[in-house]
């Protein structure tokens, strides 16, 4: 109910208000979320110390603590903004890309279309990447996104609603084999998080120094299909601004092995995770272990 109630009020006023309005009402009821919400700003606060653990910091010392519940609590304000701007979206135009959002290396992803293989697009639950999907559809490039749907059916209808009308194709999780084939085949987008397995089938892999459960999906259909694989982040800056960052195309054949393809993915989440730490909205322990 707290959920529903959040979301609902956060796409309200992201309509009826102007923007630094609702971004100062969002941070009040974000901060109130980080103060009461006891299980999960401890799963942030773990997540995070796993990785201040991997740049050589002790999450037991009280400087780095103090740096660790900044980072949270900046974590659970960024989500607030973060809904803001998803539920704001059928205001974006591209006059508004051109001003506020820089796409950085936007040649990767026409290079990918040119081999004439489809792409799969991989990103993490960092920064705004429902945002990155819609100024993909604005900038006219064949845009799939593959969602795990929210359990509540009004939610979940409330994001699935704005996706669409912004000319996004969504593939629910337990559809998306089959019709991610399809979008591949048509030489379209298909867009997956990497960062968090969702399907409770998949792969062990090291992130951020400790072995993890992680989505073995992106890798497993680049490999079967021969598609080439994209990275895109789309992350707020300073000044109400955005950085679209693109990075590839990685080749998936001439022997290219399943290990090497993730060595390369997970380099990449790690390092555009490490520069954007309060962007990184993964609300729950991403290692099991550290909840118990």
């Amino acid at each position: 109910m707290i959920k529903i109630f959040y979301f609902s009020l956060l796409h309200f006023l992201a309509f009826r208000l102007p923007k630094k309005v609702s971004y100062a009402i969002a941070w009040f009821i974000s901060y109130l979320n980080f103060v009461f919400n006891f299980s999960t700003r401890k799963g942030v606060i773990l997540n995070i110390s796993v990785m201040m653990e991997y740049q050589g910091k002790d999450p037991r010392q009280a400087c780095v603590k103090k740096e660790i519940k900044a980072i949270a609590r900046g974590t659970f304000v960024n989500f607030g903004k973060y809904l803001v701007d998803f539920f704001a979206a059928g205001k974006l135009n591209k006059d508004f890309l051109k001003d506020n959002v820089t796409l950085e290396k936007i040649e990767s992803i026409d290079e990918a279309l040119s081999h004439k293989r489809g792409s799969v697009i991989i990103s993490a639950h960092l920064g705004n990447w429902e945002l990155g999907g819609i100024v993909l559809a604005l900038l006219g490039y064949p845009i799939n996104v593959v969602v795990l749907p929210h359990t509540n059916e009004k939610v979940n209808s409330m994001f699935v609603e704005k996706r669409l009308k912004q000319g996004i194709k969504v593939i629910s999780v337990g559809y998306s084999v089959r019709r991610c084939y399809e979008a591949l085949k048509k030489n379209e987008f298909v867009a997956l998080l990497a960062d968090r397995d969702t399907t409770s089938n998949g792969v062990e892999r090291v992130f951020f120094g400790r072995k993890c459960i992680l989505p073995r999906g992106p890798v497993d259909m680049a490999v079967r299909t021969g598609a080439d694989i994209t990275f895109g982040f789309f992350v707020r800056e300073s000044g109400g601004k955005y950085r679209f960052n693109f990075d590839g195309p990685i080749i998936t054949g001439k022997g290219v092995t399943k290990d090497e393809l993730w060595e390369k993915i997970i380099n990449k989440m790690q390092e555009q995770i490490l520069k954007y730490p309060d962007q990184w909205f993964v609300f729950y322990p991403l290692w099991p272990e550290l909840g118990t």
